[in-house]
């Protein structure tokens, strides 16, 4: 976990320990869930007037200035697709129980955008360099998720089965500004980890705004013999889309389709953290707002 500290140009980490905050929780109390998960988790959204027009989910990533550095750059990391078209977008953090809403533009005057994606572009991803300027200066600490060797996916025993935890808004912020947590499965992960999809499947409930929420996995004690059990709950991926379900009704008479019904499926696209640590790093070397 890392406290952010407003510095020159990119917003610059230095870890600490763990802030409990909101949750008040004290280290005799079991969780399976590292309670600050929830502070790096944001709402993204378009401020009119006095509402906030809440559209997707968000998170703080904090990526090390150096391998040993334990000061770090910010990223907000979302989905492609809740960036695209858009020259700013307001993000909902809370901080010390206060919820503030700051605007973070997405192009400089010359139109040329600030995040970037994966080289890949079928990746639904985007993470930007989050600077001071963004906060008006403010000295606020942030929780950001601590870049680690841990995210690697590919290289842990996550399979079909293991619990997960989905961090994000299924009401509206503009609403209620406080993220929650629901569970849910690895439904499909063996495609993806055998290099036959870009992305796996979890089921869990997943509703509009859950664009870009993180995917936690759930430790478990128990485990089938002959298998490892995973002791640990880190970032495993960020929601791209869900997968709904069309029924289709059709004229008696004419035989032609009058009707969709479109049904939420319960399984969602899931961007595997590999892909989300590559994209940070690729926004650390050729966002314009490093340069600036």
């Amino acid at each position: 976990m890392g406290g952010c500290a407003l510095g020159a140009g990119a917003l610059a980490s230095e870890a600490t320990a763990p802030r409990l905050g909101r949750l008040n929780l004290t280290r005799n109390v079991m969780a399976l869930l590292p309670p600050h998960y929830l502070d790096m988790v944001v709402a993204l959204g378009i401020t009119q007037g006095t509402l906030f027009d809440h559209k997707a989910t968000g998170f703080l990533y904090c990526r090390p200035l150096h391998i040993s550095s334990e000061q770090c750059h910010v990223f907000l990391v979302t989905n492609r697709h809740v960036f695209s078209d858009r020259t700013k977008m307001d993000i909902m953090v809370n901080h010390n129980e206060t919820v503030k809403i700051y605007s973070i533009a997405l192009k400089n005057e010359e139109g040329k955008e600030y995040w970037l994606t994966h080289e890949d572009t079928d990746y639904d991803v985007a993470a930007i360099p989050l600077t001071r300027e963004n906060f008006h200066g403010e000295k606020i600490n942030l929780t950001s998720y601590p870049g680690s060797d841990e995210e690697i996916v590919s290289s842990q025993s996550v399979s079909e089965g293991d619990g997960v935890f989905v961090l994000g808004f299924p009401l509206d912020a503009g609403v209620d500004p406080n993220p929650v947590v629901r569970q849910g499965i690895v439904a499909r992960i063996r495609d993806w980890l055998g290099g036959r999809s870009k992305t796996f499947l979890i089921d869990a409930s997943i509703f509009p705004r859950s664009s870009g929420s993180p995917v936690v996995l759930r430790p478990e004690a128990l485990h089938y013999p002959g298998t490892k059990s995973n002791t640990r709950s880190f970032f495993i991926g960020m929601i791209s889309a869900s997968i709904p379900y069309d029924d289709e009704a059709y004229s008696k008479q004419t035989g032609d389709l009058r009707v969709i019904f479109r049904e939420n499926l319960g399984l969602a696209e899931v961007v595997p953290m590999d892909v989300i640590r590559e994209t940070v790093d690729r926004a650390h070397a050729h966002s314009p707002l490093q340069s600036e």
